[in-house]
């Protein structure tokens, strides 16, 4: 009965999902980011300019979301515009479900202990507000920057880094931010690991110098459009933009001093307290999860901290959410399981839903509650997280590491101050012994 149950569930689940693809390819208000790409490229091909988004709209006659990628990018998307717009939605949706079946195996196999079942399914669906289907509906790449992200990390835990810096800058192609996870190296064991790093983080500024060369005019339209770029909400809930909704900062406004400094102030909390908690870890020498717990935790602060994370972005922590998940089953804490997973499943409910019907005083909370929902949840998995951490290393690692950091960073305060002390005492009884009485 229970194999009956348990395939009847597996059925379930892949009708909706056919019935989520057929919605994504016959609803014309859907792909909004892929017409975007399709048609930037055309107006690219006709001398037009790409980033003059009011220009597209009045020449095309409907309306188009911004292009802000950079001009090199435009030839990936060049063959888009070979084929007829319904014929490229259409393969551009296939290519992103193969790319998705490889990513999920992927995660599976080398990521989760092959651990994988109906709930990381489940999870995969909904979690984050439901994220994979936010990149399918948008049409964006995100699944595809994801699948190169993920082959990286799989060459960083295997050691081969030559593949993992590759895979990296590939990822980093489109939209350059996951350059940053090139940082991992830090953390590997090999020794030509800061060899790896400079010559990298080289390859990634000449990928920004090349989009430059290919187009220097359109390379300053890019920064221009990005610079314009201001999304806040549901649609990007990253800490930046809570920061700039709690602090009321109007839409558009640049970068101030406040809003900048207070980000900085958490960013870098953060990821202070995330290196605390990550110094047990590196002691682990021969346990078989250093690495996935380094990474994972990677994830999640990257996810924290980023200052533009869109809803779609999130796909990038289900494989931590899902693996804090079978780590906390492991040891068998079921209160923290089942909150964390019913939480991370439960979509945001609807702003518009709520009408008037706000406590008053409230407006500023319900705002945060609805529109950050899934950066709430990413800073809840990542305490919970931390939790794991301390539960599940030794508490002889965690003494060792506490007292490492007093003797490195707390006993020179000391020993300088009373040494400074020292010498002031024996400059004061040099000169008062000079002074004639």
């Amino acid at each position: 009965m229970k194999q009956y149950f348990k395939y009847g569930a597996y059925g379930l689940l892949a009708l909706y999902c056919l019935f989520i693809i057929s919605t994504v390819l016959t609803r014309q208000d859907y792909l909004w980011d892929f017409k975007c790409y399709y048609f930037a490229v055309k107006a690219y091909n006709e001398g037009l300019n790409p980033y003059d988004t009011q220009n597209l709209i009045n020449h095309y006659g409907f309306y188009l979301y911004a292009f802000v990628y950079p001009p090199l990018t435009l030839l990936a998307f060049q063959p888009l515009s070979w084929l007829d717009y319904q014929v490229a939605a259409w393969i551009f949706v296939l290519v992103k479900l193969i790319m998705l079946g490889i990513l999920l195996t992927l995660w599976q196999r080398f990521f989760l202990e092959k651990q994988g079942g109906l709930v990381f399914y489940l999870l995969c669906l909904l979690a984050f507000n439901g994220t994979l289907f936010i990149d399918f509906s948008a049409g964006n790449i995100s699944i595809i920057e994801q699948f190169f992200l993920w082959w990286a990390f799989y060459f960083w835990l295997k050691g081969r880094l030559k593949l993992f810096c590759a895979a990296v800058l590939v990822a980093a192609f489109f939209k350059l931010v996951p350059l940053a996870f090139l940082g991992l190296l830090i953390f590997s064991r090999n020794p030509r690991r800061w060899y790896y790093l400079g010559s990298s983080s080289a390859l990634g500024g000449l990928l920004i110098g090349a989009s430059w060369l290919y187009d220097r005019a359109l390379f300053g339209q890019f920064l221009k459009s990005m610079g314009q770029i201001d999304e806040r909400g549901i649609y990007n809930p990253s800490l930046l933009s809570l920061l700039r909704d709690i602090l009321k900062i109007p839409p558009m406004e640049k970068l101030s001093l406040l809003d900048g400094g207070l980000y900085l102030l958490i960013a870098v909390i953060i990821t202070a307290v995330s290196w605390y908690y990550l110094r047990p870890v590196l002691k682990l020498k021969k346990s078989p999860d250093r690495e996935k717990l380094i990474l994972f935790l990677a994830c999640l602060v990257y996810g924290l901290v980023a200052p533009r994370f869109k809803d779609y972005s999130y796909i990038l922590l289900i494989p931590a959410v899902y693996f804090l998940w079978l780590k906390l089953n492991e040891l068998g804490k079921l209160k923290p399981l089942i909150f964390l997973v019913v939480a991370v499943m439960l979509p945001s409910a609807n702003r518009n839903m709520l009408g008037n019907a706000t406590l008053p005083g409230f407006t500023l909370l319900t705002q945060i509650l609805t529109q950050y929902h899934s950066l709430l949840l990413a800073a809840l998995t990542w305490g919970f997280y931390l939790y794991y951490l301390r539960i599940a290393i030794p508490k002889r690692t965690w003494r060792k590491v506490t007292f490492q950091a007093a003797h490195n960073y707390f006993l020179p305060l000391f020993t300088n101050a009373a040494g400074r002390k020292r010498n002031a005492d024996q400059t004061l009884s040099t000169e008062m012994r000079d002074t004639p009485s």
